[in-house]
């Protein structure tokens, strides 16, 4: 997302172009709130539609997947795969989710019908209290957590397991304000996305 990012923003040059780090949450709410916040990654849903527009695909990941710790792999599953229901229905089984994430309808629609007793607003901040046996499991995209646990000199310490109610994948986008702005901002987006994702340097990011 920061090299997509980076493309664009010289693709756009006559727009001023400022990188801000912030939570996953804060970023929606200033979407949300009109400001002009763009987002590189976001996946599009019916409600986030009533607040934001959204370029073509900017990406598209493998499916989400609960992650584990691998020394405890044999109490999860022995096939590679598990029911995330029958997770969420063990009383004793300890996660948390990324406060205003959607995954897939799903993975959404379980999560409706059993909300999560915990949330997060930074990645890293799950992922250290999984390696940390704080929690037992994460549903995350592979990707994600294999980039996250290299950068904290984690590698190896976890493994990731089929959903058997969810194998969709997820195509991420670039999400602006629902307002003129936004709408000439993702125009723009999409202008540079069909001439470049076919070029060797966008193939080459993704």
């Amino acid at each position: 997302f920061d090299q997509i990012r980076s493309l664009l923003q010289e693709e756009v040059p006559d727009y001023e172009h400022k990188d801000v780090q912030a939570p996953f949450p804060r970023i929606f709410q200033e979407i949300r709130n009109g400001n002009h916040w763009c987002f590189v990654g976001g996946v599009q849903t019916p409600e986030r539609a009533q607040f934001a527009y959204f370029s073509a695909p900017v990406a598209v990941f493998l499916p989400f997947k609960v992650v584990v710790r691998k020394d405890r792999l044999a109490e999860f599953s022995s096939d590679g795969s598990i029911s995330l229901a029958a997770l969420q229905a063990h009383t004793g089984m300890r996660t948390t989710y990324l406060r205003g994430r959607t995954f897939t309808p799903q993975i959404d629609a379980l999560l409706a019908h059993q909300p999560a007793l915990q949330y997060h607003s930074e990645f890293n901040e799950a992922l250290q209290m999984l390696l940390a046996r704080r929690l037992d499991y994460l549903v995350e995209l592979p990707i994600i957590t294999t980039y996250s646990a290299h950068q904290l000199e984690r590698d190896g310490e976890l493994v990731s397991l089929n959903i058997r109610e969810s194998a969709d994948v997820t195509y991420s986008r670039v999400m602006c304000p629902k307002n003129d702005w936004g709408k000439q901002v993702v125009q723009r987006v999409d202008a540079v996305l069909r001439t470049q994702r076919a070029g060797a340097r966008y193939r080459a990011i993704v």
